[in-house]
């Protein structure tokens, strides 16, 4: 067969599998009834006014789904409680759900860039790749001050004319085209 592609896909609940006709979707259909399930109850492990944490153990994914009008203060709380997540389960993986921001304070981005990140560094040192993936926001002042911020901080870390061995990031425009990519990322062996 010509044109058939195989990917893997972590395990999901049977009472998901058996709501879904695999003979009546194609894979962009599936792709998306399977991401849409993994922004469950149960996944959820962190909510304030701006965030929703989930982590998702069967692929050891953390999504971070931000919203609103973004303040330094539930930013601050969402983003620490996601690194003490990431910590405790060796999480390389994460999804940036920015989609639904419409304003994103300065403040935060800078705090974000400034001292998240290198806190981070810190922190999350275990073997493997850091991948993460950024669904954009719509609005532009929010995916400007999103991008910049990611941007600047991981050139930062980035040799010119090398790609980064230590972490890859991309951004994406549905949840569901990030998640599969997550998931089907394919680690080389750092050399």
């Amino acid at each position: 067969m010509t044109g058939l592609r195989i990917i893997q896909i972590p395990m999901i609940n049977r009472s998901a599998v058996s709501i879904l006709s695999l003979s009546n979707c194609n894979i962009q259909e599936f792709l998306f009834f399977y991401s849409v399930h993994m922004k469950t109850s149960e996944n959820l492990f962190f909510s304030n006014s701006n965030y929703n944490l989930y982590y998702v153990a069967q692929s050891n994914i953390l999504i971070v789904e931000a919203n609103g009008n973004i303040k330094l203060e539930s930013g601050q709380e969402a983003w620490l409680a996601a690194l003490d997540k990431a910590e405790a389960h060796k999480i390389s993986r994460w999804v940036s759900d920015e989609s639904a921001i419409t304003l994103l304070s300065h403040e935060g981005a800078k705090w974000w860039a400034n001292e998240w990140f290198p806190m981070a560094q810190q922190r999350l040192r275990f073997p493997g790749k850091r991948l993460t993936a950024t669904i954009l926001s719509k609005r532009f002042y929010a995916e400007m001050s999103s991008k910049q911020a990611i941007t600047k901080t991981i050139r930062y870390e980035a040799v010119v004319g090398e790609q980064n061995k230590y972490m890859e990031h991309l951004f994406f425009q549905t949840f569901e085209e990030a998640y599969t990519w997550l998931v089907n990322y394919e680690e080389t062996p750092l050399a």
